[in-house]
This record gives structure tokens, C-alpha cells and sequence, in this order.
């Protein structure tokens, strides 16, 4: 990849899914061996979303890719940078030639209190201001804001941050999947700004 475009791919899933191999195997170790069945069926799902992008956007098979997981468990591979999400059943990846962050949420009521953890001092006032109504909707946006830039930046913890890093964009929108209401957020690093499509799979 030469240029900064982002390709972005959301689908959803069946909790019938079949389970069978991916690649690497060192992955296939991974979710084979995740002891939640939900868990181990968002991660094949996800991953199976990974290689439908890779091969749709950049004409990329797996099996041609090098793959590799940091300290922190974050997948990495030679060729692109690739971040993934899933929440309920839905599953969300990111594809770029710049460092990239994606993370999907569905929109539930959050935590009581969560918004003294997640945000600053001027979302706070922004939060104070909010309508009962639009109390959920706006906690969980800036949650999935938040944690795409963590993915992005490749921090071992989440940061709640005081104002955009200079370096990033963010991109914070609501879509609808099956009708029901999910988060989604794409963060990257060196881009004047995140324009991208999303596509579906075959999952």
C-alpha cells in the first residue's frame, strides 16, 4: 500500500457460525483454545472478516502474509497495519498503510459513573448538558472514540485523553446493523482526514 486510504468492512454473524481453521496457525491456537464460546466465535469471525478484506481491498492472501502478536496480544502482519472490534454480534476491521485503529460498541446503557473514567474535562461539561435521553448515545460514542485511538496509538493501557493527539484523526458515527444501534470508530495516525466505505463480507 502507497497511499493513506483506509478500508473499513463491518459485518455481522450467526451464532451457528462454523468454527473451522485460519491462518496463521499460530491464531488458530488462539481462538481454539479461548475457553468462552463467545469469545472464540467473535475472534474466528473477526479474523475471517480480516482475510476477506485483505484479499478484497488489497488483493492479499493470508497465507502470503507474515503475522505476528505483540507483548500486549495486538496482531501485526509485513505487509499493511489492520485493527479489529467486535461487540454482540458484530465484527469491524480497519485495513491502511498507516497506523489504524477500529472499535465497533453496541449502544446499551454503560456502567453507572463510567463518564468519570472515560472522559475529560470538557467532555464532562458537554455530558452535564445532556438530555436523559442522550446520556447513552454520547457515553458510548466517546468510549468507541477512545478506545480506536488506543488501538491506533498501540498503548499497553486505555488514555483518556485531554484533547486529540496532533498526529490523529478520529472519525465517531452511529450505524444500524440488524436494527440494532452500534458505535463505530475509525482512528489513524499521518492522515488530514479519515474517509472510508464500508463494506460487507460473506460471513
Amino acid at each position: 500500500m502507497t497511499d493513506n486510504k483506509i478500508y473499513v468492512y463491518v459485518d455481522t454473524f450467526s451464532k451457528n457460525q462454523i468454527i473451522d481453521s485460519v491462518y496463521p496457525p499460530e491464531r488458530d491456537d488462539e481462538i481454539k483454545g479461548c475457553s468462552n464460546a463467545k469469545t472464540r466465535l467473535e475472534k474466528f469471525c473477526v479474523w475471517k472478516l480480516l482475510q476477506f478484506g485483505l484479499k478484497n481491498s488489497l488483493g492479499y492472501n493470508v497465507e502470503d502474509l507474515q503475522f505476528y502478536k505483540s507483548d500486549n496480544g495486538k496482531w501485526f502482519c509485513d505487509k499493511c497495519y489492520f485493527s479489529l472490534s467486535h461487540s454482540k454480534n458484530a465484527v469491524a476491521v480497519a485495513i491502511s498503510s498507516v497506523p489504524v485503529g477500529i472499535d465497533i460498541q453496541l449502544i446499551t446503557p454503560p456502567k453507572r459513573f463510567i463518564e468519570n473514567k472515560i472522559l475529560n474535562s470538557e467532555e464532562l461539561s458537554e455530558f452535564n448538558l445532556l438530555k436523559q435521553s442522550e446520556i447513552t448515545e454520547y457515553l458510548i460514542l466517546k468510549w468507541c472514540e477512545k478506545e480506536s485511538l488506543f488501538k491506533a496509538e498501540g498503548e499497553n493501557n486505555f488514555l483518556t485523553y485531554a484533547k486529540l493527539p496532533s498526529t490523529f484523526k478520529t472519525q465517531t458515527s452511529k450505524i444500524i446493523l440488524n436494527d440494532l444501534p452500534y458505535a463505530l470508530s475509525v482512528a489513524a495516525k499521518n492522515v488530514d482526514d479519515i474517509k472510508y466505505d464500508i463494506q460487507k463480507s460473506d460471513l
